[in-house]
């Protein structure tokens, strides 16, 4: 669903898919990851938010930074969570 969002003009779609998990480095049939087509502006604005500094200032010997790249690997189901059916999220990408 990410690899066809990131085609749409309006971004809404790849900013809520991305916000719920969804994997950046997936490939297509194609061999093609969404970050090939998502908009620079859509992929810088996620990225930021994947850089969390602490409460500490910048200049603190402690400050730290922390980079979450959760989303270039693809999702995991828990074994629990395989069979089940999962909800469905209606997404309008027109």
């Amino acid at each position: 669903m990410l690899h066809f969002a990131t085609q749409q003009a309006d971004q809404d779609a790849v900013k809520m898919l991305l916000s719920r998990g969804a994997g950046l480095g997936v490939k297509n049939d194609w061999g093609r990851t969404p970050a090939d087509t998502i908009a620079p502006d859509t992929l810088q604005a996620f990225l930021d938010d994947c850089v969390v500094g602490d409460d500490d200032a910048v200049s603190d010997r402690e400050f730290r930074l922390t980079f979450c790249y959760d989303f270039l690997k693809p999702p995991q189901l828990d074994e629990s969570m395989a069979h089940q059916d999962l909800p469905e999220t209606e997404v309008n990408l027109v």
